[in-house]
Order: structure tokens, then C-alpha cells, then sequence
């Protein structure tokens, strides 16, 4: 604030007015970025409900063969599906994404995915930073769950150029709203300029000279006509 102190009034109100602007656009990325990233997350959702459904229903034991078979539908490309036993056997992997390049989602233990079936929920994963989102749901008849993951890379791509390009977009506006101010303001206070011009050679003994009056109605050239 001392710094500011000294500075003329024009260079204050064009501080202000970047401050203010620059905290509504972040303010206002940041709700746009979280709605759209809430909007794709619940479309992953659906599509993962809806995936996971044939598994859930099938009454046979679920296993590889049930595709080739045509007892199941194959899953979408972008699917990672387990059957997890509760009985500790090993689990079965059904389907692994073709788009992750061998990163898998880095699941719960045995012992806590029965407190999880029910909504989807996110996790990391095993061997990259990506996120998954992933739904647990009963297998009947096997005394296990089927669990589906659906990686979040192209939400998280999504969002990331969303972000850039908000923050790009954000500078040029704040740049251009800067400059812009700067002039306005410049110019709206050039009349008090001018009074401290007269004002200053009035001090000095020119009692001839006048400030200009521009005929408005605002306040400079009411304090203008004051001062003539």
C-alpha cells in the first residue's frame, strides 16, 4: 500500500479495476471448469451403470469365455472389468482398455469393496497419474463383486485445455481491459490535470487565466466553474 501511495490517481483506479477484473475471470473459470468436469464425470457414470449391468445380471460364472460364446456382450474398448472373489481366489480381469497403454485403475482391497458397491467413486493408478472412475457391483451366485473402471484421461484432457485456454483468453482480456482503462481513465481526469496546471500558475501571479469548461454536467467542470 505505500507504494501505491504515491502513485498518481489514474494508475490506482486502472489497479483496481485489472484486480477486480482478474478475480472475476478466475472466479468464473473456476465454476465453468468444475461444472464441465462434473458434467463428463456423471456421463462417464451413466455409461459405466449401463456397462456394467450385463455382468451384474448374469447368472452363470463370469469368465472370458462367456463373450467368446456370445453369452455376454463384449464390453466398450474403454472398459476395464474384474471379478473379484470373496473366498480370496484370484481375480479374473475380463477386459482391459485398448487406450491406456497397460495403465490399470489402482482398486480397493477385497475386504472394503463391499462397503463400496453402489455409487461410482474415483481412484489413481497403477503405473501413471490418470484417474479412474469405478463401480462396484454384486456377482450373483459367485460370492464376489464385478468391478468396472473407466479411465478419466480424455476428462482430465478435456479439462486441462479448458484450462489453458481459459487462462490465454483471461490474459489477453485483462491485458486489453488494462490498456484500454489506463487511456479512458487518462483522459476522463486530464480536467483536473488542467486545474492543477491554472492552479499552479495562478500561485505564481497569472490571475488571467481560466480553467476550460467542456459544458457538462459532470462534476471536473463543475469543480472548473467553481474555481473560474
Amino acid at each position: 500500500m505505500g507504494v501505491l501511495r504515491h502513485r498518481p490517481l489514474r494508475v490506482k483506479l486502472s489497479l483496481l479495476m485489472v484486480v477486480l477484473l482478474s478475480a472475476g475471470l478466475i472466479v468464473s473459470s473456476f465454476i465453468a471448469t468444475a461444472a464441465l468436469s462434473g458434467y463428463l464425470i456423471d456421463r462417464v457414470d451413466e455409461a459405466m451403470t449401463l456397462g456394467a449391468r450385463p455382468f451384474s445380471e448374469f447368472e452363470p460364472p463370469i469368465g472370458p469365455t462367456n463373450f467368446t460364446q456370445g453369452r455376454l456382450p463384449l464390453p466398450p474398448a474403454r472398459f476395464y472389468i474384474e471379478v473379484v472373489y470373496a473366498d480370496g481366489r484370484a481375480p479374473v480381469v475380463l477386459a482391459t482398455p485398448d487406450t491406456t497403454s497397460g495403465v490399470t485403475p489402482d482398486l480397493p482391497g477385497t475386504a472394503e469393496l463391499r462397503n463400496l458397491e453402489g455409487p461410482p467413486f474415483t481412484v489413481g493408478s497403477v503405473g501413471g497419474s490418470q484417474e479412474w472412475r469405478v463401480l462396484v457391483s454384486s456377482a450373483p451366485d459367485q460370492a464376489g463383486w464385478v468391478v468396472v473402471a473407466s479411465s478419466l484421461a480424455d476428462v482430465q484432457a478435456t479439462v486441462q485445455r479448458l484450462t489453458l485456454l481459459q487462462l490465454i483468453v483471461g490474459m489477453i482480456v485483462v491485458l486489453v481491459a488494462a490498456l484500454v482503462g489506463y487511456v479512458v481513465v487518462r483522459r476522463s481526469l486530464k480536467p483536473l490535470n488542467d486545474i492543477s496546471d491554472v492552479s499552479r500558475d495562478i500561485a505564481e501571479g497569472d490571475l488571467s487565466l481560466r480553467v476550460p469548461v467542456a459544458g457538462s454536467s459532470s462534476e471536473v467542470d463543475q469543480l472548473a466553474s467553481s474555481f473560474n
